[in-house]
């Protein structure tokens, strides 16, 4: 094997584990209600975890576990500077979505 092929091997094995910690999060508004849902990169939703929405200025707005069904409900209220969306599923498998003011409004 030549060099170019051992690197791109280790490149592959390397994406593989990162690749494999990534949760799809996803987050829309509809009618003041936000709906969420979370997935793993194998289409498997998230059934158990930690949801968090924080506001515009990072402070926590709710915490709580995963509660399928989805999509998670969450109404908008008066938190219309912007959201942040946390999922985290353990194991390192976490990610968030960012709504802005345009999706709130």
């Amino acid at each position: 094997m030549n060099r170019v092929t051992l690197f791109a091997m280790a490149l592959l094995v390397c994406a593989g584990p990162a690749a494999a910690h990534q949760l799809s999060v996803f987050a829309r508004v509809e009618d003041g209600v936000v709906l969420i849902e979370a997935a793993f990169p194998d289409g498997r939703p998230v059934a158990t975890g930690t949801l968090r929405i924080l506001d515009a200025t990072g402070a926590l707005i709710i915490e709580q576990p995963v509660t399928p069904p989805y999509p998670i409900r969450f109404a908008v209220g008066d938190h219309t500077d912007g959201l942040r969306i946390e999922v985290d599923a353990g194991g390192g498998h976490d990610n968030y979505w960012l709504l802005t003011p345009q999706d709130l409004n």
